[in-house]
Order: structure tokens, then C-alpha cells, then sequence
């Protein structure tokens, strides 16, 4: 019973597709034609498709994965936009679009929600300051080194310094808080020298970390 409501359901849906839709973003599934139906909703024999158009309605039809609202007199409003797009998700469309005759465009796409995720991203690049290091840096007993010292934030990684590292103590605590153990480096007092950065003298092991964030920790000690 229970997969049959939800096939009817399915149905229901995916007959949207083929429909007119309200100025209020409802939508009526076509029964017979988009001519024929809009004569049934307007009573009017010369042009009903028009008429409906003047009224703010949406044709909506689908080719391949693209759903599309069809009126030549007027676009969609906010409401029929947005249902649109709620529809096209639910369907598994890829792009809504707007067919204004000689004026078309694209209302969403898929890839409008991976765009939106990247602006978020890079809209705020800074991934550490000082406060929230200090946070992980207390954890741990660490000291914070780098540009969040430096610069009070930094864009990349949060470098920490242990004086007496202990890798199973140091992976527990930053697996209970989300990060990942990624691997480690060797740097070599040369190259240290070079970076100019003051992670401690001799060899240094770099210990990597990462949450689903991103953000990247690198703890930095004596190698043993």
C-alpha cells in the first residue's frame, strides 16, 4: 500500500511537467492539450493560450532534462520561479528555462547550486584567527605559530608547535573535534631556514589534519 501511494505520488509529480501553471506557482497537470485545457480554464474560442499568457500564466513543458515555462507576453513571477526550481529538484531536472518567444532565459541550473557553494567559499576566504586557533591550541597544549600569530588570521593552514608530541593523543583529540588524520612531511633545517618560519631547530616533522571544512592543521615537532 505504502509503494503504491508513493508511485501515485511520483506520478503526481512528474505530470507537472506537462502542465499550466497559476501566477501563484500552482500548477495544473494537462488533461488533454495546452489548447484545449486553457479553452476549458479562460471559456475563450479565439486564442485561449493568449489569454491565459496576458494573465501571467506559465505553459510548462520538458525536453530531455530541461523544464521549461513557455509564455510570449509575460515571465515568470517569484512564485511561479521559485516552484519551478522546487519542481525541476524534485524531478531530477537539470535547468529551468524561460521561453519568451523571441526573449529566453535561463531561470536555475544545477550547477547554480555548485556556483553558490564556491561564491560561499571564497566569499570568506579566511579560514583561521587567532580566536579559533586558540580553541584547538588549548586542546592540545600547543603553541600557535605562522600567520595566524603574525597576521591574527590566515587563508591556510593553522600551524601549531608541540614541544613533547604524542601522535595517538594529538589524532584522539582532533578526530573528537573533526579532523582527519592526512599524513606528515620531514622538513630540514635548511629549508626551514629558508621559510623563514620559527617551527623549532634541527629536523621537523609536520603532522597534517583536515575537516570536512577543509581547514587544514598542520602541528609541527621535533622529529623523532
Amino acid at each position: 500500500m505504502i509503494k503504491l501511494k508513493s508511485l501515485l505520488n511520483e506520478m503526481d509529480v512528474a505530470r507537472k511537467r506537462y502542465s499550466w501553471q497559476y501566477p501563484n506557482g500552482m500548477f495544473i497537470p494537462v488533461k488533454s492539450s495546452h489548447g484545449q485545457d486553457a479553452y476549458k480554464l479562460t471559456g475563450v474560442n479565439d486564442d485561449p493560450i493568449m489569454s491565459l499568457w496576458k494573465k501571467g500564466y506559465q505553459r510548462v513543458v520538458f525536453m530531455g532534462n530541461v523544464l521549461i515555462a513557455h509564455n510570449e507576453v509575460i515571465p515568470p513571477n517569484d512564485k511561479q520561479r521559485q516552484a519551478l526550481i522546487d519542481l525541476a529538484i524534485e524531478t531530477g531536472d537539470n535547468m529551468v528555462e524561460y521561453d519568451g518567444g523571441e526573449k529566453n532565459a535561463i531561470l536555475w541550473s544545477a550547477n547554480d547550486v555548485l556556483e553558490e557553494k564556491y561564491n560561499i567559499y571564497h566569499s570568506h576566504p579566511i579560514m583561521w584567527t587567532l580566536d579559533s586557533a586558540k580553541f584547538i591550541a588549548e586542546k592540545l597544549k600547543a603553541k600557535i605559530v605562522g600567520s595566524v600569530v603574525t597576521k591574527n588570521q590566515s587563508k591556510h593552514d593553522l600551524d601549531l608547535r608541540i614541544e613533547n608530541y604524542n601522535h595517538q593523543n594529538t589524532v584522539k583529540i582532533l578526530n573528537d573535534i573533526g579532523f582527519e588524520y592526512m599524513g606528515s612531511q620531514i622538513v630540514s633545517p635548511d629549508e626551514i631556514k629558508k621559510s623563514k618560519k620559527k617551527y623549532g631547530i634541527g629536523w621537523q616533522r609536520g603532522e597534517n589534519f583536515e575537516d570536512d571544512k577543509k581547514r587544514r592543521i598542520q602541528i609541527w615537532h621535533d622529529e623523532l
